[in-house]
């Protein structure tokens, strides 16, 4: 079991960091978002096996984090797409950042990598609803790379 949430949060890593790339730079990669999609679908599965925490809070973080993960991944690959969609999915990413933050108690890599992939989540999702302009941006992707090297640290 230990090894498929070491493996889950390989995957969220590698997916955080990507994505940070992706706000920075345009990579003329071909099918670059739909191998984001399949990388966030399957973080998101596997990160499922790690809501044993006995912090309720991050299991809480987790399972918001899982199902944006997973709707994230599932409705663009299907391509299924609802009236604000966009929202309910950001709303979820915020609520997992909310309930991520908590975990900067705790000074560990993990933990400090679930606090800045808090911090992460709620600004890469709430500046687009705010109008931010792209300046912000470079900050969110060494962020994301942050986060995602603290996680991989704290494994």
């Amino acid at each position: 079991m230990r090894f498929i949430e070491s493996i889950g949060i390989l995957l969220l890593g590698t997916f955080v960091i990507a994505r940070g790339v992706l706000t920075l730079f345009a990579i003329p990669i071909a099918n670059f978002d739909t191998y984001l999609q399949v990388l966030a679908l399957a973080a998101g599965i596997l990160l499922l096996f790690r809501l044993q925490d006995p912090k309720a809070y991050l299991n809480v973080g987790m399972l918001l984090l899982c199902l944006w993960l997973i709707l994230g991944g599932v409705l663009p690959l299907l391509n299924i797409d609802f009236p604000g969609s966009g929202v309910v999915l950001s709303i979820i990413a915020v609520g997992s950042g909310l309930f991520f933050l908590p975990s900067i108690r705790s000074r560990t890599f993990y933990n400090l990598g679930l606090f800045f992939l808090g911090l992460w989540l709620i600004a890469s999702q709430a500046l687009p609803y705010l109008g931010v302009n792209m300046p912000f941006y470079v900050g969110l992707g060494l962020l994301a790379a942050l986060a995602a090297i603290l996680l991989l640290l704290g494994m």
